[in-house]
């Protein structure tokens, strides 16, 4: 349920279906339950235990909201369509096969809006899908799944001052008890996603450690996203970087001090940029990134990706590369043209097997994380293998005519000390200043 701050709230109760018994068992029914908390919480989702006469029910989710918060009706066969002022939020309940939820709104041409659906991430079982109709009934935009979640989400930019509809459903048309959504609507813009693999790093004293960061650019958005990571741990710095327009990506590089205690901490990564609004307002906005672990299902050697909420990055012993140099630290590569960085490892005195060395977060031949601005890349001329005694490499970076021009980017080159097959430890070099300029 919605709900709007210093409202009071009153619900009646969810007729339920014990394992053991049925809903006329239920000796609650139809008791009245009380928020008691909600103007205390802030906007966002929380979750909470109404009290009844007879004590605490169970937890429910509800959500805080400065918009207008609405209750559709439990209605049968094909209900009519519930008008919505944006922004709005809607709580509705699919109770008939088959049925579509129509809420219309009035859409200024070019105009950016945003729906988005809760109901599986807050217990319930709608698996929905999301279609916006112009006024015909012409389909224009339809979304389906959100990020890792069968939660719809959709985007969409009215090609027209005039009515349109909104149509929330079950995928597979099923209802009842449990199919129960939450629907937010309202004017958006342009935006911006932040994604990354970045679960866990480590580095030791004097050294330093490479994440990887993707940039999602949402409704025409090409503005420069400053990067910000807080809590790191003690002695360890962060290399300030802002991903430019034009490009999507960008490393986040760390350097632990040479004194830097062994500790860890838990840090979050966000983005920072100004956006856009209707009527020429501009908002500060603070993206949290949303971050990616790999995991491998029991029994199998199959891998697959999860959603995680907790990014670690820790201070630790010296392990088998205590230390990565890149020269020059300052480079100027001209569209056209080639530049070296020589590099140099240190290793520990117990390990002489190979260090591999690369300008992305590569797997297989699939790049996970990139940092290059579009148009440069590493020349196949780059020696990017180091075994034995081997200490030095030269990594040969080239410029297309068409680079995008970026001034005074930090990247570093990785290296990485192979464990299993699959498992390898990321090391970093110093931040290397990287400009393209013209011919």
């Amino acid at each position: 349920m919605g709900f709007q701050p210093n409202a009071g709230t009153g619900a009646e109760w969810i007729v339920s279906r014990p394992a053991n018994g049925s809903a006329s068992t239920n000796t609650h029914a139809n008791e009245k339950l009380l928020l008691t908390d909600v103007a205390s919480n802030a906007p966002g989702w929380h979750r909470s235990r109404p009290l009844a006469a007879s004590g605490p029910s169970n937890p429910i989710w509800f959500r805080v909201s400065s918009h207008s918060e609405t209750l559709r009706p439990n209605d049968t066969g094909n209900p009519g369509v519930l008008p919505l002022a944006l922004p709005a939020g809607v709580t509705g309940r699919f109770v008939s096969p088959g049925q579509s939820h129509l809420y219309q709104f009035e859409g200024k041409q070019d105009g950016y809006y945003r729906f988005e659906v809760q109901s599986q991430r807050r217990g319930f079982a709608v698996d929905s899908v999301l279609t916006v109709l112009d006024a015909n009934g012409k389909t224009l935009a339809t979304g389906d799944d959100g990020y890792f979640t069968k939660d719809a989400i959709l985007h969409f930019k009215a090609p027209a001052d005039g009515p349109y509809t909104i149509a929330a459903r079950d995928l597979h048309g099923r209802s009842g008890d449990l199919f129960v959504y939450h629907l937010s609507a309202e004017p958006s813009g342009p935006d911006f996603e932040i994604h990354g693999e970045f679960y866990y790093g480590m580095l030791s004293p004097g050294g330093r450690a490479i994440w990887f960061v993707s940039l999602k650019r949402l409704n025409g958005f090409d503005g420069p996203v400053e990067m910000q990571v807080d809590g790191l741990p003690r002695g360890v710095s962060f290399t300030p970087v802002t991903i430019p327009s034009g490009m999507n990506a960008c490393s986040l590089i760390f350097t632990a001090a040479p004194d830097a205690p062994i500790n860890a901490s838990l840090v979050r990564v966000t983005g920072r940029s100004k956006l856009s609004r209707a009527g020429g307002a501009m908002i500060d906005a603070v993206r949290e990134a949303h971050v990616t672990c790999e995991l491998r299902r029991a029994g199998a050697s199959r891998f697959y990706r999860a959603p995680i909420q907790t990014q670690l990055l820790a201070v630790t012993k010296p392990l088998d590369v205590t230390r990565v140099t890149v020269e020059p630290s300052e480079i100027t590569l001209k569209r056209g043209g080639k530049t070296e960085l020589r590099v140099r490892i240190e290793r520990s005195a117990e390990y002489s097997d190979q260090v591999l060395l690369d300008m992305a977060f590569t797997f297989f031949g699939t790049k996970f994380g990139e940092q290059l601005p579009p148009g440069v890349t590493m020349s196949g001329d780059s020696k990017t293998k180091l075994v034995g005694s081997d200490l030095e490499a030269t990594i040969v970076l080239e410029a297309s005519p068409q680079a995008i021009s970026v001034d005074r980017l930090p990247i570093a080159v990785l290296a990485r000390v192979p464990i299993t097959y699959s498992i390898m430890t990321n090391y970093a070099s110093n931040p290397i200043q990287l400009s393209v300029v013209a011919e």
